[in-house]
């Protein structure tokens, strides 16, 4: 009996039980975050989400299937910021989750742009040391283009 056959409350009494044993126990506070979610107690499913995250930072599919179900519970409890948010960060443990992909495509608009300028960037910048503007030097004007129809001068005759 557990989760998947849809006794949560028994599940939730087992893993609590082995998170008393191993506090440590990071796959137990995971599955705690996947039977509260089941329960749509969103905001405990999130606190399990978040505690197994420490334990789990050194297994990417683990750490991204924590993300994703965080982001699940967030966009359920109808925080789509932090939702698109873990959505992200679950990509970036495991690029190829479908849950991730899905929530964070549909949540997008949701993530802030980063700033591309800041104040100090708006400001014109200083000239370089020694950067004044110098004067051209005297230099005779250019050619002038032939009229049309006439024939373009021979360099070094009288013509040009």
């Amino acid at each position: 009996m557990g989760i998947e056959d849809g006794h949560l409350d028994d599940a939730i009494r087992d893993l609590a039980y082995a998170v008393s044993i191993d506090p440590s126990n990071a796959y137990a506070y995971f599955f705690l975050g996947r039977a509260y979610a089941a329960k749509k107690d969103y905001g405990q499913a999130i606190t399990f989400f978040k505690r197994a995250e420490t334990g789990l930072g050194k297994s990417p599919a683990w750490l991204g299937e924590t993300y994703a179900f965080e982001g699940v519970s967030y966009e359920e409890a109808g925080k789509q910021a932090e939702a698109a948010a873990a959505y992200q960060k679950a990509l970036g443990a495991t690029p190829g989750n479908l849950t991730a992909r899905v929530g964070f495509t549909r949540l997008s608009a949701y993530i802030p742009a980063a700033p591309t300028t800041t104040p100090e960037a708006d400001a014109p910048a200083p000239p370089p040391v020694g950067s004044e503007i110098q004067p051209l030097p005297n230099l005779p004007p250019p050619p002038l283009a032939p009229s049309p129809g006439l024939p373009a001068p021979i360099p070094g005759s009288d013509n040009d």
